[in-house]
């Protein structure tokens, strides 16, 4: 398993990061990450992975995707040029966690959204347990990202998008030592509360238009 390539995502990805800065884009929170890694990302529209990519340009990221999405006309060719891991949604998939640690290995960045799908009601979704133990046993760095307020720029229960103000911010959710001290259940609830957002309760407060 390759990491992606590096002239490709060098330019490809500047032109993901121009496009957040034209949106107006806000990272609140941003930390020097330190490789390998693994990066965990809500899921609250089809764009995250942009704000993700943009956010830490120009460092390169292998995202695990559903493998459907490979044959999809729209962002097949796209995901097989950044050298995605293609994975089952929902069972159990050997050769996608094997890839991942290819990857681990050779210094790179994952980058996973561990619920798999995007909630029609804007709040994070609980993942699949299996998300705890495939980070155990990775044991490197782990750091959660979480995009606010995408879900109402680009929500999954509409073709349109609605201009408005949209953050991210990044955090340290466990260091490599820490991890072999937690069980796989203290690891689960830790990712559950780092990467849960609701975005009207959000918006309740903020009051932003879109």
């Amino acid at each position: 398993m390759k990491k992606p390539n590096f002239f490709l995502w060098f330019f490809l990805a500047w032109l993901l990061k121009v496009k957040t800065f034209l949106d107006g884009h806000q990272v609140t929170n941003k930390i020097k990450i330190k490789k390998p890694c693994i990066i965990l990302s809500n899921h609250a529209s089809f764009q995250d992975y942009i704000y993700l990519v943009a956010t830490l340009y120009p460092k390169r990221i292998t995202f695990l995707a559903a493998a459907k999405m490979f044959y999809e006309k729209g962002r097949g060719p796209f995901l097989k040029m950044a050298r995605a891991i293609p994975m089952s949604s929902y069972q159990g998939d050997l050769k996608a966690v094997k890839n991942t640690f290819e990857i681990l290995k050779k210094n790179g960045i994952v980058g996973i959204f561990p619920e798999g799908q995007i909630a029609y009601h804007g709040a994070t979704l609980k993942p699949p347990f299996a998300i705890a133990k495939l980070v155990k046993k990775a044991n490197v760095d782990v750091y959660t990202f979480v995009s606010q307020n995408t879900y109402l720029m680009y929500p999954p229960w509409s073709q349109n998008t609605f201009k408005g103000k949209t953050f991210s911010k990044m955090d340290y959710l466990f260091k490599k030592d820490e991890l072999a001290s937690l069980s796989d259940q203290e690891i689960y609830e830790k990712i559950y509360q780092a990467l849960y957002f609701d975005a009207g309760e959000f918006n309740k407060q903020h009051r932003y238009t879109y």
